[in-house]
């Protein structure tokens, strides 16, 4: 009975995992950059 419910629990979390997955790269969140906040630190300072 303890096998079958760790089994269950098993399927269960990799179901939840390959779901989780899809949803990421379907809306695309791994590949997309996040929008700049501000200019990059090394603009417009003069370098000699």
């Amino acid at each position: 009975m303890t096998t079958i419910i760790l089994l269950l629990l098993l399927l269960l979390t990799v179901a939840a995992l390959a779901a989780s997955a899809r949803a990421v790269r379907r809306d695309g969140l791994g590949h997309r950059r996040p929008p700049r906040s501000h200019p990059d630190w090394w603009e417009g300072v003069e370098l000699r």
